[in-house]
C-alpha cells in the first residue's frame, strides 16, 4: 500500500489509514515494512498504535535513523514526544525496515508499548493507559511517499468493530485498509 505524496494542504497534519478488520483492541502486536520512496526525508511515518476519542499514539520512524513514540492528546490539541532516539538498527534512506509494536498489560489498567525494528527492540515506553482504540499505518505532513507492505496484526482479545473511526481523527487524507488480509 502507498501513502502520500499529500500537497502541501496536508502539511502539518497526521494521515492515517485505520485497519478495519483489526477493529478496536487494548493489547496486540502489530507490524509491516515500510519504504521511504520519495520526498522530503525530514517526516516520521509508521505503525498508528492507538486512536480513540481522546488520543493518538503513533510510532515512526524516519530516513535519518530515528524512531520516536509520539501521543496527541486532542483534549488540549498538543503533542508530546513520549521517548525516541537515533537507532542504527533504522535502516537509512530508501531501505525497507521492518517495523513493529507489541502493546500489552503492565499493572492495573495500564500497559507497555515496545517499539521494534528490524528484530530489535530499542525503546520500550511503560505504564501507559490501557485504552482501547483504533490501530493502523499513518505519515506526517505532505510531500513524501512511503510504501507499506506485508501487515501482521494479532491479538488475544475480542475486538470490537465500532461503524466508523472516532470523530476527533488527527488528520485528513484518512484512509481504510478494507482489502487487507489477515494471518
Amino acid at each position: 500500500m502507498r501513502m502520500g505524496p499529500y500537497p502541501v494542504s496536508g502539511a502539518y497534519q497526521q494521515h492515517v489509514a485505520y485497519c478495519d478488520p483489526c477493529g478496536v483492541v487494548t493489547n496486540y502486536r502489530m507490524a509491516v515494512d515500510v519504504t521511504f520512496s520519495d520526498g522530503q526525508s525530514d517526516r516520521g511515518f509508521g505503525l498508528m498504535v492507538r486512536e480513540n476519542e481522546n488520543h493518538m499514539y503513533v510510532y515512526e520512524i524516519t530516513p535519518w535513523q530515528t524512531l520516536a513514540l509520539w501521543e496527541a492528546d486532542y483534549l488540549i490539541q498538543d503533542w508530546e514526544l513520549l521517548n525516541g532516539q537515533f537507532s542504527g538498527a533504522v535502516r537509512p534512506s530508501k531501505q525497507t525496515n521492518h517495523i513493529g509494536i507489541e502493546v500489552g498489560v503492565s499493572g492495573d489498567n495500564a500497559v507497555d508499548i515496545a517499539l521494534q525494528i528490524n528484530g530489535r527492540t530499542p525503546l520500550v515506553v511503560f505504564n501507559r493507559p490501557a485504552e482501547p482504540g483504533w490501530v493502523g499505518l499513518t505519515l506526517f505532513g505532505h510531500a513524501m511517499e512511503v510504501t507499506f507492505d506485508n501487515f501482521e496484526f494479532e491479538t488475544e482479545e475480542t475486538p470490537l468493530f465500532p461503524e466508523e473511526p472516532p470523530s476527533g481523527s488527527a488528520g485528513q487524507g484518512n484512509e481504510s485498509l478494507l482489502a487487507l488480509s489477515l494471518p
